[in-house]
């Protein structure tokens, strides 16, 4: 699935991703029948807040002397949204990434798609983690403090 972005105006719909389009057009066949879903964009999370996210992986990555893919695994399967692939697993409804953990694999929720509540509880759980394991980032909180945008984006 595909999605992109449309914006209305004067009764029609205009979209700044006629590339994904027309890639799309060119697997159809005249005639094909194809589904098309819409609904009012709704931001699900704040870029400014996936800056600090990774600012924080980063640091804790580094300071831990472990690979930023892995950190990012490790925390986003301990402290985020991520479920147990076994029997019976079926594909939840958003995007994600099969990942190895202590021998366990699990389906983790890409961080694309948190939204803005998930995404505020992430960080502040991995921020307890850097305190735990006395990773200073006493900068990355002063150079983030805005980090969560406007004040009913914690919500």
């Amino acid at each position: 699935m595909t999605v992109i972005r449309a914006v209305f105006r004067d009764g029609r719909f205009t979209t700044e991703d006629q590339k994904e389009i027309d890639k799309f057009k060119k697997t159809l066949v005249e005639g094909e029948l194809v589904e098309i879903s819409y609904r009012k964009w709704h931001d699900t999370r704040s870029q400014r807040a996936s800056n600090y996210l990774h600012a924080l992986l980063q640091r804790y990555a580094h300071s831990t002397g472990n690979a930023l893919i892995n950190v990012k695994n490790e925390l986003c399967i301990s402290f985020g949204i991520s479920l147990q692939y076994g029997p019976g697993f079926e594909p939840p409804g958003w995007g994600g990434h099969f990942v190895e953990y202590y021998g366990t694999i699990y389906f983790r929720k890409t961080t694309k798609e948190y939204t803005i509540p998930e995404m505020c509880a992430l960080i502040e759980r991995i921020k307890v983690a850097c305190y735990d394991n006395h990773i200073d980032i006493e900068d990355l909180e002063i150079e983030h403090k805005d980090w969560y945008g406007k004040k009913n984006d914690r919500a």
